[in-house]
């Protein structure tokens, strides 16, 4: 019989879901059995009201949603209690993989990390740096006012009609996306991107 593959867990970053790993999904299957998966709170999962809290309570919540699910992804692959997944995450991903690693070793074989966030801790020093155009350092100076303010891209983007919402998105995606994107997969990134963040707030908010 052929040998079952190793199984890898796949886990988003912050604002986004498990369909930004389409463009790599056919080459990682060729390695692993692939589970993509949507974070409480994110992508198409359910989007619970959180409770006021602080940061070590709402890390503990996503981790042991996490720990959660693999408990029940266990179940449905048939595969041992004590089994272990190899683990490829993003941004926000990244951080809470690590930190489910460190609370439940016994379900992590390994971590491939996608330039997390939170690791190691940010630097002092502020950016964009002081040498940066006054414009640029102007933009940044007011998002950074409403993100510690409690203000998400998101909020924005439900603020607005849904027109100027999608304009918006596909403003932000654009840069991201980089060059060589199929005909079409533009705008299908932004509509789904847009439907992420017209969807209720639950864990971009925690």
């Amino acid at each position: 019989p052929t040998p079952d593959p190793p199984h890898l867990l796949v886990l988003h970053g912050w604002g986004t879901g498990l369909a930004f790993y389409a463009r790599n999904l056919d080459a990682l299957a060729k390695r692993f059995r692939v589970h993509l998966v949507d974070i409480v709170g994110y992508g198409a999962s359910s989007r619970p009201v959180l409770p006021d809290s602080d940061a070590a309570a709402a890390e503990g919540f996503f981790v042991e949603s996490l720990q959660s699910m693999i408990i029940e992804l266990r179940k449905e692959q048939r595969l041992p209690p004590t089994f272990k997944f190899h683990v490829l995450a993003h941004s926000l991903g990244g951080f809470l993989a690590t930190k489910l690693a460190i609370a439940h070793p016994s379900s992590v074989a390994s971590l491939v990390l996608a330039s997390p966030v939170g690791l190691p801790p940010a630097p002092p020093n502020k950016y964009p740096p002081p040498s940066d155009p006054l414009s640029k350092r102007a933009l940044f100076a007011v998002v950074f006012f409403f993100w510690h303010h409690g203000f998400t891209p998101q909020f924005f983007v439900r603020a607005l009609p849904a027109a100027l919402g999608r304009v918006l998105t596909g403003w932000f995606l654009r840069p991201r996306l980089g060059g060589g994107v199929e005909e079409g997969a533009f705008e299908k990134a932004v509509e789904y991107s847009y439907a992420l963040s017209a969807a209720p707030a639950s864990g971009e908010v925690a």
